[in-house]
């Protein structure tokens, strides 16, 4: 999820945009840092700047920390898109129960026959009594 869903070949790219990772990261990290604030850039450098002690300065709040993450991680942004993550996500589980669903119904019809009285198997055969031979 820290790499662009561009730059992954097509296996990695496919669990990229189906597993909720990146979705729940992404909305973590917009939570974390939205509204924060942090020590004032010195040097009077801007946003995404190296200072002059060599450190780089991300921002004084946490809209541009996340700018200046963006840069760096295309996942992260300021913008929020905490709602569409989680219905996201709620929609990757609703998917994989009902697919656990009809497998467990499939399988289980497949595994259990009921067999009726009567009709065929053991149930359907004439008890008859044997004699006892006496000996």
């Amino acid at each position: 999820f820290l790499i662009a869903g561009e730059d992954m070949v097509w296996p990695l790219k496919l669990f990229f945009y189906i597993l909720p990772i990146k979705y729940s990261v992404r909305s973590m990290v917009w939570a974390e840092y939205h509204g924060a604030t942090f020590n004032p850039c010195t040097d009077g450098v801007g946003p995404g700047e190296v200072q002059n002690n060599g450190e780089v300065c991300f921002g004084e709040d946490g809209s541009d920390v996340l700018d200046s993450l963006e840069k760096l991680f295309p996942l992260f942004s300021s913008e929020n898109q905490v709602l569409g993550d989680i219905l996201f996500c709620l929609a990757i589980a609703f998917v994989f129960k009902i697919v656990y669903c009809v497998m467990l119904i499939k399988k289980s019809k497949a595994a259990s026959k009921v067999i009726r009285p009567g009709v065929g198997g053991m149930g359907s055969r004439k008890q008859t009594p044997t004699a006892e031979i006496a000996g």
